[in-house]
């Protein structure tokens, strides 16, 4: 009777062992699958491909970002995408929206789109200043900023000063001018100045 339990005991072990390793690695290949995503999803070209995303394309392959003197290219997801792996997901789970959206509403139409700019610049900015422009702070360093006109100087030594970041003087950069009335005033004094 022992032996039967033994070797019954024994078959129980071995499946366990197997079960707990297939389960393993279901999850390695689900994270690896979700990690490739991801990184695909972060690439110009995928953004690119959406029908409303076509018009803010185009306007970056105009921009010093696209088409920069050192011959450095930020793209999309270097500045409209948060990064560390948890922030990461967490924007893309609630880029789902983003999907639907683009299913559901006519904004491949350049007239939509224009209705629609406002109202996400205003999104994005917000986003930009909660941060402290950080996905701009990856690339550009502050305290390596030399612009080299004064006027550019004194106000990046006001950034540092009155708590400024990027985006409160650096906005439409890169895609059309979307009006910013409660910055408008600040920045038009900056106008040309870097």
């Amino acid at each position: 009777m022992d032996e039967r339990v033994s070797r019954v005991l024994k078959v129980i072990f071995k499946y366990k062992y197997y079960k707990y390793l297939a389960i393993v690695a279901v999850l390695i290949l689900f994270a690896y699958g979700g990690f490739n995503v991801l990184i695909f999803t972060n690439k110009t070209g995928f953004c690119a491909k959406c029908h409303s995303m076509r018009y803010n394309y185009n306007e970056y392959k105009q921009s010093v970002h696209y088409k920069s003197p050192s011959g450095v290219r930020a793209e999309c997801a270097d500045c409209h995408v948060p990064h560390g792996v948890g922030a990461l997901a967490v924007a893309k789970m609630f880029a789902v929206k983003d999907i639907w959206a683009e299913l559901t509403k006519d904004t491949g139409e350049k007239e939509t789109w224009d209705k629609e700019r406002p109202r996400l610049a205003k999104i994005v900015r917000e986003k930009f200043l909660k941060s402290d422009s950080g996905n701009c702070r990856r690339c550009h360093k502050a305290e390596a900023l030399v612009p080299t006109k004064i006027q550019g100087q004194n106000a990046h030594e006001k950034m540092k000063t009155q708590k400024k970041t990027c985006i409160d003087c650096h906005y439409n950069l890169v895609h059309q001018k979307v009006p910013w009335p409660e910055k408008e005033k600040v920045s038009g004094e900056l106008e040309g100045l870097f």
